[in-house]
């Protein structure tokens, strides 16, 4: 029987954002829960996620302990499941804040009819020039291998935080670039964006504004129509990073208040309704630490306002 599978992945330290991620897919996509990939997880979490019918265990096979690298590997979690004919990858860090699976099938269904490969959003960086030009990040490899491929630097860079796969050769030829090419930043988003340039690839370009709400696009605060929220930007001013209670785990909370109180709400209802099964999986009792901002202090978006008179006053 063909399937459609959601999956994610993280390390032990990331364990509580995909937690949150878990959470909320359960509320808004019905019967169609998540998998996680084990990227680097504890045996306790991983007992956990097993329990819930959500882990994906890493293969037999030798695999670099990075998560970046492990998520140009795919293909060997994957190949675990036989039945699979598309997988949509969530970064572990978003979060769901609508009706996931409708819109969903409409992209599934709209990249069958056209044999498409994969679909992915835009990244707020535009071009893959924009990316080339940072010097703010070490990405020498990714402009060496678009010159060697003769790839224009005025081609969209996409962001491969939520990707809808439905080509196994795309998946293996990830994985075979990814265990060759030399580590370096955003080392997973260069090799996919490699791919999806390639002669006879076809992509389908999804709207950021809705699928993957991240960097410049969190700025559009009054966004209903975002299905998925991504707390992830070159600018910290646009998220907060805290612990879970201690520095085993990393939550990152969005700036903006209303965003990061659905976060806390989803966490918090996640630690609850679970915590037999994660007292039985050997994980002691988790207590999210709420980031702390003085209201009369300055906003730390940068605005120069005090957080009350801005990002404190939704």
């Amino acid at each position: 029987m063909n399937q459609q599978i959601l999956i994610t992945g993280c390390d032990s330290r990331f364990f509580l954002m995909a937690c949150m991620l878990l959470q909320s897919v359960r509320k808004w996509a019905g019967d169609h829960h998540l998998f996680v990939l084990d990227f680097g997880l504890t045996n306790q979490q991983c007992s956990f996620l097993a329990s819930q019918n959500a882990l994906i265990r890493k293969p037999s096979i030798s695999l670099p302990p990075n998560p970046f690298a492990l998520k140009t590997m795919l293909a060997p979690f994957l190949d675990q499941l036989e039945t699979w004919c598309t997988a949509v990858w969530l970064d572990s860090d978003m979060i769901v804040r609508r009706d996931l699976w409708q819109a969903l099938r409409n992209v599934i269904d709209e990249m069958e009819a056209g044999t498409v490969d994969v679909a992915a959003c835009l990244d707020s960086t535009g071009t893959i020039k924009g990316v080339i030009d940072n010097l703010n990040i070490q990405v020498q490899p990714f402009a060496n291998s678009v010159r060697a491929a003769n790839l224009s630097p005025d081609l969209p860079y996409y962001n491969n935080g939520f990707v809808v796969y439905r080509s196994r050769p795309f998946l293996r030829d990830m994985f075979e670039l990814g265990s060759t090419m030399k580590l370096h930043t955003t080392f997973d988003q260069n090799i996919f964006n490699l791919l999806v340039h390639r002669p006879g690839t076809k992509i389908m370009p999804l709207p950021a504004r809705i699928w993957n709400v991240h960097g410049r696009f969190l700025d559009e605060t009054d966004n209903n129509e975002a299905i998925i929220l991504h707390p992830t930007s070159y600018a910290p001013s646009r998220h907060i990073t805290t612990t879970g209670g201690g520095t085993e785990h990393e939550i990152k909370f969005f700036r903006h208040s209303p965003w990061q109180q659905y976060q806390y709400e989803t966490l918090t209802d996640f630690l609850s309704e679970h915590a037999e099964a994660l007292h039985a999986a050997g994980i002691a009792p988790i207590k999210p630490e709420w980031p702390k901002i003085s209201r009369n202090g300055p906003c730390p978006c940068g605005s120069g306002k005090r957080y009350k008179h801005c990002h404190g006053s939704y």
